[in-house]
């Protein structure tokens, strides 16, 4: 006898509520596809074939790959002249990239550049539109520890002084309302097992902190780099001294 008093109260073990997970796990479980879905985990556009490239892949291969993340809507294609540019269809894709990170198994480095990649993704990188890695981290603790965010279970609430202190970046706090997105997402950084700040807020902070040249994007790369500049005035708004 069904326990819970109607079938249809039985949620079948592929679903979470009412959705197909394992339609996204069986995307995400082939290498060229991941390849490629983290090439575009900086929110930059890419044509057809670097992706091609990046993936190791003919450009008829590449093409059926893409098409099928555009048809699961985890892409966008636009259409420039001749080429088709590709980009994550919205951030929690990227999110979604990131907390697999968090559960999969280091991998072991035995090349020098490889190892050095790495320890630039962990100090500083982009996660689609926010910033990420240990710079990320220590940033949403020094927030959380003047009081301008207060940690919630998923996401960080904007106390009046964070209002204030991105008013004085710059950021209008009743634009990021009215955006469909959660203001300030707790997201789990995957090199450092700690949250940083995803949402509007984070992807604001980014745009601040590039336009200032207090954070640099590194071409070819998500690793971004902290620049003097940014670590002298990043680090007088929150008193704060990054690793």
């Amino acid at each position: 006898m069904n326990r819970c008093g109607n079938n249809r109260d039985i949620l079948v073990p592929h679903m979470i509520g009412k959705f197909n997970i394992s339609e996204v796990a069986s995307l995400l479980a082939d290498p060229a596809r991941v390849a490629m879905l983290t090439a575009l985990l900086d929110g930059e556009a890419r044509p057809a074939g670097e992706l091609a490239r990046i993936a190791r892949l003919s450009p008829q291969a590449a093409s059926a790959h893409l098409t099928k993340l555009t048809v699961a809507q985890m892409l966008v294609r636009a259409r420039e002249g001749r080429h088709h540019y590709f980009r994550m269809a919205r951030p929690e894709v990227g999110l979604a990239l990131e907390a697999l990170a968090v559960v999969t198994p280091a991998a072991k480095h035995s090349m020098l550049r490889e190892s050095q990649e790495t320890r630039a993704l962990r100090f500083a990188r982009t996660c689609y539109d926010h910033l990420a890695g240990r710079v990320a981290v220590q940033l949403a603790d020094a927030l959380v520890k003047k009081q301008l965010l207060n940690r919630g279970v998923r996401e960080y609430q904007l106390t009046h002084s964070g209002e204030a202190f991105l008013e004085s970046l710059g950021i209008q706090v009743s634009d990021l309302q009215q955006h469909r997105r959660v203001p300030a997402r707790a997201c789990l950084d995957w090199t450092e097992r700690k949250y940083h700040v995803a949402g509007s807020v984070g992807a604001e902070l980014l745009k601040v902190f590039c336009a200032n040249r207090w954070v640099v994007r590194q071409p070819g790369t998500r690793a971004v780099s902290l620049t003097g500049s940014g670590r002298t005035h990043i680090g007088k708004l929150l008193n704060l001294r990054f690793d």
